[in-house]
């Protein structure tokens, strides 16, 4: 049932780390306020797929389910962007993963196949961009000059 896909997709983006994080404000350095910003319209910009799917069931079915974070994350608070950047990428692989499986599963609904593959998208390039992020932070410092 296209239900069961769309309302698995929500709470898997809506409880996801990236959301997490964005509610939570890792540590960074004065060095890296730049991919702390980037970081941040990275979020808004993920709670903007969110409301739009949010938007999708709400016109559908006339609720939204209701999901919660997992208690795994509450270790999570109060560490470096430096140190979480590397589960973001991972935990957006996963939610991709989850977006493409009940994409590829709803066969006979346009709609939800439509607003899944947008969202696939837009999840593809998060995690493109948390990659590049977390290549800014965790760059390997400078090898000594040979003199």
């Amino acid at each position: 049932m296209s239900q069961d896909r769309l309302n698995h997709v929500f709470a898997s983006l809506n409880c996801s780390l990236l959301q997490y994080v964005g509610e939570n404000s890792p540590w960074t350095s004065s060095a890296d306020e730049a991919v702390a910003e980037q970081l941040e319209m990275v979020v808004k910009l993920q709670n903007l797929h969110i409301q739009r799917l949010a938007d999708f069931l709400v016109n559908r079915y006339g609720y939204v389910p209701h999901a919660n974070y997992t208690a795994e994350f509450t270790d999570l608070q109060y560490l470096s962007l430096a140190y979480l950047i590397s589960r973001l990428v991972s935990d957006q692989q996963t939610v991709l993963e989850t977006i493409e499986t009940e994409r590829k599963a709803i066969t006979n609904d346009i709609g939800a196949s439509d607003m899944l593959s947008q969202l696939e998208v837009g999840v593809a390039k998060t995690v493109q961009t948390l990659k590049e992020l977390d290549g800014r932070l965790n760059q390997p410092a400078d090898a000594p000059v040979a003199s």
